[in-house]
């Protein structure tokens, strides 16, 4: 072997002893490893500090492990001055961990808003609103026919009186921002905290002594949002309701006039037909001060319903009104006098167009109908410009003769009239003959169906006969 080649071998085994001595004093040291060991809070609302009463760290080093609290290393970029995702970077020695959290905004009161309660035993609306900019809590009341006339009740008189401003004190508890002040009531202060519920929504107490004992009152408050009031079922304005009573034999109707702030009520027992009836009651009852009565408007599960009281000579009546669809409502009147039930009506808007469009006896036309047995023809005639309607059972050798008779000695004559009334029944204009248990309802085909009810030996029996309309 040469020199060259021993040389050779002489180095490579220096170099195989060296490796391993060099590969441990590059690698042989760990890296430090911070890492989460107990869960950290990671949600936060805005303005909240950071906590460090949750979690804990575990921090390794050179296979040596030591744990940690939060007190124990630094935390940069931690901030809760805006809502949003974000990270925050925890540092200890030669270490770093990023951790991700939460900034959500926290459950308060609306600033600027009005909210909303309304007091059943003062007819009026309790109200607060918070400025946060003048750092004011306004408590007050709002009065008016409505929640829109008794908020800017509140606004114009409550705002500029110097009685109902009063500083607050606001404190974050469990993501809840509570709003707590000293407020002056008659001769007495009392203690107000508002407690959010929801983004719309405030319970509000008022604790107060009363002769040295202490009581508290809650009621929870709605943000006013003026768009949504209005887009809530509530009585149509200026819109004709009417309900036909059997017992009144008549048409009981009522009005709303928001404007004007006044409820009118009528009716009509005279009219033939509900066109005639509406017409009455716009012309003569309407404006009359007898019938004007005040009403205020409240919200209830979402719908705008109409109460007030209506004086009846000694006594009195309460009435509600509350919206069912956008064309009906329901009437309760309750009598202030004991002992008496309430009434319930359902109430429907007068269309003149739809009231027109809908099937109808036709009016000064012949209307027969033969019995075989009797061999006798029943025929009846409608004349609605003099709100009558005349009847009568002939003979004839045909159905031409037997008409020309009728018309010539029927119609016109006193002794063959009937009064009727024309009622509305399955949206059919239905005619109900006076002094008797008749009913004549049109049907699609032009015919009409008479549902009679006659006596014998004082025991009722309904029979029907089909009309119909005489085409010369």
């Amino acid at each position: 072997m040469t020199k060259i080649n021993k040389l050779l071998l002489t180095l490579c085994a220096c170099m195989l002893a060296i490796v391993p001595f060099a590969l441990t004093g590059c690698f042989g040291k760990d890296k430090p490893v911070l890492e989460i060991f107990a869960p950290l809070k990671t949600e936060y609302y805005v303005g909240e500090e950071f906590d460090t009463s949750v979690g804990g760290l575990k921090y390794t080093e050179d296979g040596k492990t030591e744990y940690l609290e939060l007190e124990d290393v630094d935390i940069k970029f931690f901030n809760t001055d805006t809502a949003g995702e974000k990270t925050f970077v925890i540092s200890y020695k030669e270490a770093n961990l990023e951790v991700d959290y939460t900034v959500i905004e926290p459950l308060q009161m609306q600033d600027k808003q009005v909210y909303y309660v309304f007091i059943e035993a003062s007819k009026s609306y309790s109200m607060v609103y918070l400025d946060r900019a003048e750092e004011v809590l306004y408590v007050g009341i709002g009065a008016g026919k409505d929640l829109p006339e008794a908020v800017e009740s509140f606004k114009s008189w409550e705002y500029s009186q110097n009685n109902s401003q009063f500083s607050y004190t606001e404190s974050l508890v469990d993501g809840i921002c509570y709003i707590s002040a000293v407020i002056e009531i008659g001769m007495n202060d009392s203690n107000i905290t508002i407690i959010p519920k929801t983004a719309t929504t405030v319970d509000v107490t008022v604790s107060y002594d009363v002769s040295g004992t202490p009581q508290a009152t809650t009621e929870t408050m709605e943000i006013y949002n003026e768009e949504a009031y209005e887009a809530m079922l509530k009585v149509a304005d200026k819109e004709v309701y009417y309900v036909y009573l059997e017992e009144a034999t008549g048409y009981s109707m009522l009005y709303l006039d928001r404007e004007a702030g006044l409820l009118y009520l009528g009716g009509d027992s005279q009219s033939k037909d509900l066109q005639d009836a509406v017409d009455v009651f716009m012309e003569s009852e309407l404006g009359a001060s007898k019938l004007e009565v005040t009403y205020t408007e409240v919200l209830t599960d979402g719908k705008r319903i109409v109460t007030s009281f209506i004086p009846m000579g000694m006594s009195g009546s309460n009435l509600i009104i509350t919206p069912i669809t956008e064309t009906t409502i329901e009437v309760t009147s309750s009598s202030s006098e004991q002992g008496q039930e309430p009434t319930t009506h359902i109430m429907t808007v007068f269309d003149e167009q739809a009231y027109e469009a809908m099937p109808k006896v036709a009016d000064k036309e012949v209307y027969w109908a033969y019995d075989e047995e009797s061999e006798n023809y029943s025929m009846y005639y409608l004349d609605r410009e003099v709100g009558v309607m005349y009847i009568g059972t002939l003979t004839g050798d045909s159905l031409e003769s037997a008409v020309a008779y009728f018309l010539e000695n029927y119609v016109g004559n006193e002794s063959s009239k009937a009064a009727y009334s024309e009622i509305l029944e399955d949206g059919k204009r239905i005619l109900s003959v006076t002094g008797y248990d008749w009913k004549f309802t049109p049907k699609a085909n032009g015919s009409v169906l008479l549902e009679a009810v006659y006596y014998e030996n004082e025991t009722p029996s309904l029979r029907y006969f089909v009309f119909e309309a005489y085409d010369a």
